[in-house]
């Protein structure tokens, strides 16, 4: 059974935000926030009607489902909705063991959703297009798979605290945005990343309708491609951007104090 390190949550935040590294990881944020509206093109509009990141969506589409309209499956929508929380319970695990590395763990969970997307790119092999044919196990494995890695990215980068980039939905994003406006009587701050975020979702959104006329494996190819570029981004910025070492319940070794730590 994993343990949570003994150590103060708020100090793993404090270096987060401290970390030079964090600004960053900007362009990795907005690729993700891409690479969702590509995803949910495909699990709405060619494997389920359903969404398999934006879960306010799918709760309305569970309602229309229950409500007796047929072209809103309740199995489906469920599905996908456990298999986000699902995502979020697994996030929490990750998150007991690696909230003292933020950078580290924000790495690691890339790579599970790296993987997850190819799995569902697999299970979609093959299998005819479009949410009219006839439904088979393999439908409802992309739901879910996919469900899982968007609830895992969700809460992760909820964790993390990247408020104004969530990558998944953009209700808070788009409030913030108009709340902060200068008619809103706000102080503008962060207007240019909510609005890049919104435009990265809604761009992935056009892209992927688009590519599923080619077919719906070409949508999430395109996605798989954008977190790869995601985890080589990642990747570099571990390399050369000097890490803070992060708060430790052990005292640190002092031996060698040009090392920096596994942020």
């Amino acid at each position: 059974m994993l343990r949570a390190p003994a150590i103060d949550p708020a100090a793993a935040q404090a270096h987060l935000e401290a970390s030079p590294r964090r600004r960053l990881l900007l362009p990795s944020l907005l690729a993700m926030t891409f690479a969702t509206g590509l995803i949910d093109a495909v699990s709405y509009l060619a494997i389920g009607s359903v969404f398999t990141a934006n879960m306010t969506g799918n709760v309305v589409l569970l309602g229309f489902g229950l409500g007796g309209v047929d072209a809103f499956p309740v199995d489906r929508a469920l599905l996908a909705l456990v298999a986000f929380a699902a995502g979020g319970v697994a996030a929490g695990r990750l998150a007991r063991t690696w909230h003292h590395a933020p950078f580290v763990w924000f790495r690691r969970v890339t790579a599970i959703e790296i993987v997850l997307v190819g799995l569902a790119g697999g299970l979609l092999v093959g299998l005819p297009a479009g949410i009219e044919t006839p439904d088979e196990p393999r439908r409802y494995g992309a739901i879910a798979v996919l469900g899982l890695a968007m609830g895992l990215r969700n809460a992760t980068v909820r964790r993390l605290g990247f408020k104004d980039v969530p990558t998944t939905v953009l209700t808070s994003t788009v409030t913030d945005l108009a709340t902060d406006s200068r008619l809103g009587g706000g102080e503008r701050r962060n207007q240019g990343i909510r609005l890049a975020a919104i435009l990265a979702m809604l761009a992935g959104a056009v892209i992927g309708a688009l590519l599923i006329g080619v077919s719906a494996l070409a949508a999430l190819g395109a996605a798989e491609v954008i977190l790869l570029a995601v985890a080589a981004h990642q990747a570099y910025v571990a390399r050369t951007v000097p890490g803070q070492r992060p708060p430790s319940p052990v005292p640190p070794d002092t031996s060698d104090p040009g090392v920096a730590g596994p942020d």
